[in-house]
């Protein structure tokens, strides 16, 4: 198997070779002032790839023929000394080498069916891969449109609600206004009420008062003339005691009742002398009944003759 590799490396370093000495005896030959450097020889050889002659090989298994042997190339003849020409020297043609001929393998088609096979599987997984990035692509560019329109629509709503909240703060300060001046107008008339009430209590208490003042007045002129008329009836009906003397006198605590009945008599104050307090006492006894007092109101009776202080003074008496 490695006769087909060597051939041709070995056919290639012999023209190598060749090449090498037909340069060098070309050049001993020229005068040395015309001498020009030889330019790189570019060798056009073919690689061989060694994965694919084993392949071909294995495939085809032709019989090798042996090697033919290589004939030695002849040295050229010995040239005669020339001068070089004054104008400029042409150069060289360089000797192109003879290409080794490789035997083209026969080409595999199950292999080329797979390699087929497997560049449309290739293609289909990146049309496949296109596909997914084209929808992957669109979905994210789908989602950030969401985002945006999710986006605006908070803002929107949010710019909304800041102005329905502006909309109620308004609303309510100007019911609050409304409140606050109804409540003001009602606290001034409730003022203005109260004043003009307060103002109708103090004339009515006022008028109470003249009223009171003026019943009172009279209250004590009727209780001072009824007092007279008690203390009248009592010293009329007095019997004078013969140790009296003028300026004696007695304070009697009288229970009444409001129809004028004596109910009892007492001596709160003695005059000193006991002889004239019981007269005076049993002067009080012997009127039993003062019937004019049922003409008081019961608060006058109450206030006035329940009970009854009368101080007992005759004044006709001897000194």
């Amino acid at each position: 198997m490695q006769k087909p590799i060597a051939l041709p490396l070995t056919i290639t370093l012999l023209l190598h070779a060749a090449v090498g000495i037909m340069l060098a005896l070309n050049f001993s030959f020229k005068p040395d002032p015309v001498v020009l450097p030889p330019e790189p020889k570019i060798i056009d050889a073919t690689l061989v790839s060694l994965t694919a002659v084993p392949a071909a090989r294995a495939v085809q298994k032709p019989v090798e023929a042996p090697p033919e042997p290589v004939a030695k190339p002849a040295a050229p003849p010995k040239p005669t000394p020339v001068e070089a020409p004054k104008p400029e020297l042409s150069k060289p043609e360089p000797i192109k080498p003879q290409q080794p001929v490789v035997p083209v393998p026969k080409p595999d088609v199950e292999k080329q069916k797979q390699a087929e096979q497997q560049k449309q599987i290739e293609n289909e997984k990146r049309v496949q891969l296109e596909k997914d990035k084209l929808e992957k692509d669109k979905l994210e560019k789908d989602k950030v449109e969401k985002d945006k329109q999710a986006q605006l629509q908070k803002q929107k709503a949010e710019q909304q609600k800041q102005e329905q909240q502006k909309l109620d703060a308004e609303r309510q300060r100007k019911e609050q206004e409304q409140a606050d001046a109804l409540r003001k107008k009602q606290q001034e008339d409730q003022a203005r009420k109260q004043r003009e009430q307060q103002e109708k209590n103090e004339l009515a208490k006022a008028m109470a008062a003249e009223d009171n003042a003026v019943q009172a007045e009279r209250d004590q002129e009727a209780i001072a003339s009824f007092q007279g008329k008690i203390a009248h009836d009592i010293e009329n009906s007095w019997s004078r005691p013969p140790n009296a003397r003028l300026g004696m006198q007695v304070t009697l605590s009288i229970q009444l009742l409001h129809s004028g009945e004596l109910v009892n008599v007492s001596v709160a104050k003695s005059s000193g002398n006991d002889a004239f307090d019981q007269s005076a006492v049993s002067a009080v006894r012997r009127v039993a009944k003062f019937p004019y007092l049922s003409g008081l109101s019961q608060n006058q009776f109450d206030k006035n003759f329940r009970p009854l202080m009368l101080n007992f003074n005759p004044t006709d008496l001897r000194q």
